[in-house]
């Protein structure tokens, strides 16, 4: 029997590792690449003009119109397309609103940060929320009433507290019921 060479062991387990490495990022490229391939197979006519457009100015767009840009960026870049958002896009540009996206301190958050204000949980500690809002077996046990019991008190004092604050949301914006 042959004494086994470690070294060439090695070799072999790195260059499996290679291979899997290669085969690994043809896969990859083959998946990026099929869908532009079929795209260009079916003879889809593009829009050639969106290259010149100024909504896609300074963008590496090639062969989608103004609009399927927007939608690809808003799909890869947002929660897709709300109404609206192609023509606010269209209006500021591809690229300014790309850039918003990216740098989110761009964006002016006073109204969101007026309205989390409102919320006193979102001040507290960990000490004074775990005091405050106990877990329902120790609510009940500090409480004296049964799990059930407990529960039920809770989800009427929560229905309570957004009642209140649906109430002063509709005051602070002029919207009464």
């Amino acid at each position: 029997m042959k004494p086994v060479d470690k070294d060439r062991c090695a070799g072999s387990l790195q260059n499996r590792s290679g291979v899997r490495t290669c085969l690994a990022s043809l896969i990859s490229l083959s998946l990026f690449v099929s869908p532009c391939m079929d795209a260009a197979s079916v003879g889809v006519t593009r829009d050639k003009k969106a290259r010149q457009d100024p909504v896609l100015k300074g963008l590496p767009v090639a062969d989608l119109t103004v609009d399927e840009a927007i939608l690809h960026a808003l799909n890869r870049l947002a929660y897709g397309p709300r109404p609206a958002d192609v023509e606010r896009i269209k209006q500021m540009g591809l690229a300014k609103w790309i850039d918003q996206q990216l740098n989110p301190n761009s964006t002016d958050d006073k109204g969101m940060e007026a309205r989390l204000e409102n919320l006193p949980t979102l001040q507290m500690s960990s000490k004074k929320l775990i005091a405050e809002y106990p877990l329902p077996k120790q609510g009940a046990k500090q409480a004296g009433l049964s799990k059930q019991e407990f529960q039920e008190q809770q989800a009427q004092s929560k229905a309570d507290i957004v009642a209140a604050e649906i109430a002063r949301d509709e005051q602070m914006n002029g919207h009464a019921l």
